[in-house]
């Protein structure tokens, strides 16, 4: 009965230990970047799925959403899976999809980063500047942050969600 009791209480203190780092790493994260988004507070409403699971990956996109809602004036939801159906209610202007076998991190927008208006285009690449550092952290798994330019797979992905209604179309960020 011991041994089960000291396994118990290692757990907990591995579990304590770990919030604690990830609070102390969210604030550093805040603390860099609000500074460099303080002047302009885009409006954005975003969608974070994440298909992981993982309790580090869930961690990390807390983070990502806290210093989002932080930084922006978002709207943030978050589900775990890519929806298989036409989206009834009101779409998003970004969505972030960490998928479960990819070491990545997709920034789905309905138009391409050189196509989005300049004062928007700012805002996106703060976005994602927030994004790389959070999911580059020494501390959890690494995953590099990829647009629908980087790559076919959140390409793909941005088309099926605009298409059936998940994701704004070209030119509408907000």
């Amino acid at each position: 009965m011991s041994e089960i009791k000291r396994q118990y209480c290692s757990l907990i203190t591995i579990s304590l230990l770990t919030v604690l780092l990830v609070i102390t790493l969210g604030l550093t994260v805040q603390g860099e970047d609000q500074e460099a988004n303080q002047e302009t507070r885009e409006s954005i409403s975003i969608l974070i799925i994440d298909q992981t699971g993982s309790f580090a990956t869930s961690m990390q996109t807390e983070l990502l959403a806290r210093n989002l809602t932080d930084q922006l004036d978002a709207d943030i939801q978050a589900r775990t899976d890519i929806p298989g159906k036409v989206n009834e209610g009101g779409s998003y202007g970004l969505i972030f999809v960490i998928p479960e076998r990819l070491p990545q991190v997709w920034t789905l927008t309905g138009l391409v980063p050189y196509k989005v208006p300049e004062e928007k285009r700012e805002a996106l690449e703060g976005i994602q500047k927030i994004a790389k550092k959070i999911y580059s952290q020494e501390d959890f798994p690494k995953r590099k942050v990829v647009g629908i330019i980087d790559d076919l797979a959140p390409a793909a992905c941005a088309s099926y969600l605009v298409r059936y209604g998940w994701l704004k179309g070209p030119g509408n960020l907000n």
